[in-house]
């Protein structure tokens, strides 16, 4: 399965992450409220050690970001310890 980023996709706050992978990263943003600016810009921090993960970008640019580096929202990644046969895997 392959999940595909739209613009609509990247809100603030969503936790993204790998199958497999225990650090997982929330989608942060920095609102912009000045005349004639691009809108809120998006970046990511790991919820492991706070670290930046991606600079500050337009939606569109995150959406592509997280569709090159196959990240995928948290709600459909099914952790080891949820699954009855012992390996992680998509809902």
């Amino acid at each position: 399965m392959k999940f595909v980023w739209e613009e609509s996709d990247i809100i603030g706050g969503r936790i993204v992450g790998k199958p497999g992978r225990l650090e997982s990263w929330m989608i942060i943003y920095r609102p912009s409220m000045a005349p004639g600016s691009r809108g809120n810009l998006y970046g990511m921090v790991s919820l492991t050690d706070g670290s930046f993960g991606k600079d500050f970008v337009s939606n569109s640019s995150m959406a592509e970001f997280l569709n090159n580096i196959g990240e995928i929202p948290e709600e459909f990644i099914i952790r080891e310890e949820d699954c009855d046969y012992g390996a992680c895997c998509l809902r």
